[in-house]
């Protein structure tokens, strides 16, 4: 059964992504005295590609590190292993007129894909399940009359000890992923990522959701949205 959009008080208009059955989710448009427009969000294989592409080191270096000269550097931590292991993955609803969340998911855990014996969706199917139980009662908020106005971000932690609590603290973050509509129309997907390490233009379809400073990368914006709003 499918959870429907619902507005917070008959006057509010609310943007809401809202869980149904795995693995699809819902972007709809809720406004007073009209029917609620809404749109699939899923999370594919090919989008989960283009976070593997963004994690791929721009240059080869003797240690494994981070190639400054092309890379993407948010702090210290070396490139991350995004099927090697364990992540842990939080979706965030901004306004990027200013640079607010507006809400956010639970922190989910996702196990490692690298195992031979995964298949190659594993990721996905991983992001979309804890997806479903990360946001129950959906993403919104009150005021909200466009969804061109806001941004959904994935960002992507890889903790530096295994721990079975999921705290999505800021200092383990490694990549963010913008999600965006196909050209067309579609299902709501990762259409671009970046990720440390990787380059500094994010890769995808459509990076149109990952601005990137002028200096920087967007895994640097990224950050210091996370970091602004206390995430």
């Amino acid at each position: 059964m499918v959870s429907k959009a619902t507005t917070r008080s008959h006057q509010s208009r609310v943007l809401r992504v809202v869980a149904a059955l795995p693995p699809f989710f819902f972007l709809a448009l809720a406004v007073a005295g009209c029917p609620a427009r809404e749109a699939t969000l899923t999370v594919s294989t090919q989008g989960v590609l283009t976070l593997i592409t963004a994690c791929r080191p721009c240059a080869r270096v003797d240690d494994a590190g981070v190639e400054p000269s092309c890379a993407c550097v948010v702090g210290s931590r070396p490139p991350p292993e995004i099927e090697r292991r364990v992540l842990q993955a939080r979706l965030f609803l901004v306004t990027p007129s200013d640079n607010v969340i507006r809400d956010a998911s639970k922190c989910m855990t996702l196990l490692p894909c690298g195992d031979a014996g995964r298949p190659p969706n594993c990721l996905a199917d991983s992001l979309n399940q804890q997806l479903d139980g990360a946001i129950p009662h959906g993403l919104g908020f009150d005021g909200l009359e466009n969804t061109n106005a806001v941004q959904l971000v994935l960002a992507f932690y890889e903790p530096v000890e295994s721990t079975s609590a999921a705290s999505c603290d800021r200092g383990d973050l490694v990549a963010c992923a913008g999600l965006a509509q196909p050209l067309g129309g579609g299902n709501y997907d990762i259409s671009c990522a970046s990720c440390q390490g990787g380059p500094k233009n994010a890769p995808g379809p459509d990076n149109g959701p990952c601005p990137k400073p002028k200096n920087s990368c967007f895994l640097q914006a990224c950050a210091d949205i996370i970091e602004k709003n206390s995430y």
